[in-house]
C-alpha cells in the first residue's frame, strides 16, 4: 500500500495494491462471525449470495469489455459496440458509464441466460460464451 502513495511507482502500476487480496480471509470470517450472531441468518445469507452473484456479473462485464478491446472494438456484432467508423474510445460509447453499463447488461443477460445477445462470431468468442453459458448454470444451480 505504501508503494502506491509513491507518484513514480504507484501512477500506472495498480498491480501494486494486489497484496491487499491476502486480507480476504477477514471478509469470510467477518461473514461466519455475523451470520452466528444475527436474527436473521437467513436474510444475511441472501444478502451474501447477492453480492457473490453481483460480483461474478461485474467480473464478468470486466472480462467483455477486455475481450472486446482486444479483438477491436465494433469489428462484429458480439464485441463491445463501435457506430459507424467510431469506436469505444470516441462518440457516444465512449463515455465510462455508457461503457461499463453495456458491459454489465451484456453480462447479466448472458450469465442470466436470457440471452437474446448478438451471437459469437471468432472462436475466442464462442469459448467465452460458452465459459459464461456454464457459470451461469452453475451459479443458479447453487440457488
Amino acid at each position: 500500500d505504501w508503494l502506491y502513495a509513491v507518484p513514480a511507482i504507484g501512477s500506472g502500476f495498480t498491480i501494486v495494491r494486489v497484496n491487499r487480496i491476502f486480507r480476504i480471509h477477514r471478509m469470510f470470517q467477518f461473514f461466519r462471525h455475523t451470520e452466528n450472531h444475527t436474527n436473521f441468518p437467513n436474510v444475511f445469507r441472501s444478502v451474501i449470495l447477492i453480492l457473490f452473484i453481483s460480483l461474478i456479473i461485474h467480473w464478468n462485464a470486466c472480462f467483455y469489455f477486455l475481450i472486446s478491446k482486444a479483438i477491436g472494438f465494433g469489428t462484429d456484432s458480439w464485441v463491445y459496440p463501435g457506430i459507424e467508423g467510431q469506436n469505444a474510445t470516441t462518440g457516444p460509447y465512449s463515455e465510462l458509464s455508457r461503457q461499463y453499463l453495456v458491459s454489465l447488461y451484456w453480462s447479466t443477460l448472458t450469465l442470466t441466460t436470457i440471452g437474446e445477445v448478438p451471437g459469437p462470431v471468432l472462436e475466442g468468442e464462442y469459448v467465452f460464451v460458452i465459459v459464461d453459458f456454464l457459470v451461469g448454470v452453475l451459479i443458479f444451480a447453487t440457488i
